[in-house]
């Protein structure tokens, strides 16, 4: 990302391989704070049940804020998805 505006979406890809159904059981994102101010996130969320052999998808996408006027001295920033599933 080089300008105001600018973004990227990550699709993320949960694939149940095993023979039991499992069900979403915890789900949390965060962002560091000490980064970078024009650096914003946003996520969809992946499916609550995830059937034995099948899969989903979530997505991050990633925006260089288009307010920003003057490109800041941080220019990165953390951002950590847990996405946790558990057998039904």
């Amino acid at each position: 990302m080089q300008k105001p505006g600018d973004k990227i979406s990550y699709v993320i890809t949960i694939k149940n391989e095993g023979t039991i159904n499992a069900i979403l059981d915890n789900e949390s994102y965060t962002s560091n704070e000490d980064g970078s101010p024009a650096i914003k996130y946003s996520n969809t969320s992946p499916s609550t049940n995830l059937d034995a052999g099948t899969q989903t998808t979530f997505t991050i996408t990633v925006m260089y804020d288009e307010n920003v006027e003057e490109v800041p001295e941080i220019k990165k920033k953390t951002f950590n998805a847990i996405i946790e599933y558990v057998q039904k």
